[in-house]
């Protein structure tokens, strides 16, 4: 593959220095300095409010910083969080789908906003456990 960028551009100098220090640490704010080199003069050519490049590093770091963080919250939140009866969010809903399958429910109808009425409500806890897909089935 044939590289676009000149032989001696500055951004091939920091593809490289940020190829050596990785881009796993890119994402925790380890920037590399001939980023801070490139940019400095970059910034004080468009700099109104004055901001220094010691303060742009900084924030650049802690936005990329707080975006990895936010990223593995969420990540935690779907895959470990237990909502109830030891589950994660995963498993509830791999649990629902089956219970989804075994009644053959449309997967548009939610448990939540269609709760059993009455007759069903009474059909269902006086029926046998090992008919309750029928008996809900039937009325």
């Amino acid at each position: 593959m044939e590289s676009l960028t000149p032989l001696h551009s500055p951004y091939l100098t920091l593809a490289q220095a940020q190829d050596l220090i990785g881009f796993d640490n890119l994402l925790v704010g380890r920037l590399p300095k001939v980023l801070i080199n490139i940019m400095s003069p970059i910034l004080t050519m468009r700099n109104q409010r004055k901001v220094t490049i010691d303060r742009w590093a900084k924030d650049l770091s802690r936005h990329l910083l707080l975006f990895t963080h936010r990223q593995w919250a969420y990540r935690n939140s779907t895959a470990h969080y237990k909502p109830s009866e030891g589950k994660t969010v995963a498993e509830h809903t791999m649990v629902n789908e089956q219970v989804r399958s075994l009644l053959q429910l449309p997967s548009n109808i939610t448990t939540t906003t269609t709760p059993l009425s009455p007759h069903r409500r009474k059909s269902y806890y006086s029926t046998p456990r090992h008919n309750v897909s029928k008996a809900v089935l039937d009325c």
